[in-house]
């Protein structure tokens, strides 16, 4: 059954510029558009913003799309004055922002607090307490997240090595993980560089491994929130328990699982604390 609202259900087939102009134009009264990067950040919002009059929710397939369309929207069409363009309201993950790597170069879009929404989650909604519950002992409660987020930001690294060196890395899904390549940091890493969809790609290895242990001990010091992305710290999170003792743990999990218990855990009051809450609001209260 779908979650879209009756009257936006039929937009959905529109292109997303033709959709909002369409909004505008519909006698809905001060409405706020709000872009974001994908679906599961649109269900996010909604259940934060939905029971806000005058709110509307426009998922684009990526960072890239969501930018060329807030730029079509703002600069480049005469169709909507400078009142309307204020009520549009673009969001994407902050990702490596404070590394000094903007793959957006838009200062009019909000940012997350942290590297994307699930980690904001994680950081200010209930998501712990939920995980917490499937977890019976509070000390393996505390090594499986802390190991989780841990290998989630040494994945978040070679992220950031990929984006500074623009090696073509894939980072292929954790089905064939072991725990034998947990056990560090560098097997971890080999692993997925080994990996079969990089195994052919052309990749200067050394060069990849030699970047990342320097960036490893530049940000030793920096917020692991910062480097780590929602969707590695659950794929982790869902290793560990898959591969937990049956008494450890309340069931086995995927990472989509637990992206879909993240999506329940976060409040228009959680959603409060975060900087980028109080962001959204003075854009909106100066609209």
């Amino acid at each position: 059954m779908s979650t879209v609202p009756d009257k936006e259900l039929a937009l959905h087939q529109f292109n997303p510029i033709d959709r909002i102009i369409h909004l505008f134009s519909g006698g809905e009264g001060d409405i706020y558009i709000f872009l974001l990067e994908g679906y599961h950040d649109e269900i996010v919002f909604r259940r934060i913003y939905d029971r806000k009059n005058g709110c509307f929710f426009v998922s684009l397939p990526g960072r890239a799309d969501l930018l060329q369309c807030f730029r079509a929207l703002v600069d480049e069409l005469p169709n909507l004055d400078e009142s309307e363009k204020q009520r549009i309201i673009p969001v994407s993950d902050r990702d490596f922002l404070e590394f000094g790597v903007d793959t957006l170069s838009e200062p009019r879009i909000q940012r997350t607090d942290f590297h994307d929404i699930d980690i904001d989650i994680i950081e200010y909604g209930k998501f712990k307490e939920s995980i917490k519950r499937l977890i019976p002992s509070e000390s393996k409660f505390d090594q499986i997240f802390r190991d989780s987020l841990e290998q989630s930001r040494w994945k978040g690294l070679l992220r950031l090595t990929n984006e500074v060196l623009n090696a073509s890395i894939k980072f292929d899904d954790l089905t064939k993980l072991k725990n034998r390549h947990l056990k560090d940091i560098e097997s971890c890493i080999n692993w997925i560089l080994n990996s079969e969809v990089n195994r052919n790609r052309g990749i200067d290895f050394s060069a990849v491994k030699s970047k990342f242990f320097e960036l490893n001990e530049l940000h030793a010091s920096s917020d692991t929130r910062q480097i780590s992305s929602g969707v590695d710290f659950f794929e982790f999170l869902a290793f560990h328990f898959n591969h937990a003792r049956d008494n450890d743990v309340v069931g086995s999990r995927t990472e989509r699982d637990m992206t879909i218990l993240a999506e329940s855990c976060y409040s228009g009051a959680e959603f409060e604390k975060s900087q980028l809450h109080a962001s959204i609001e003075k854009q909106m209260s100066a609209s």
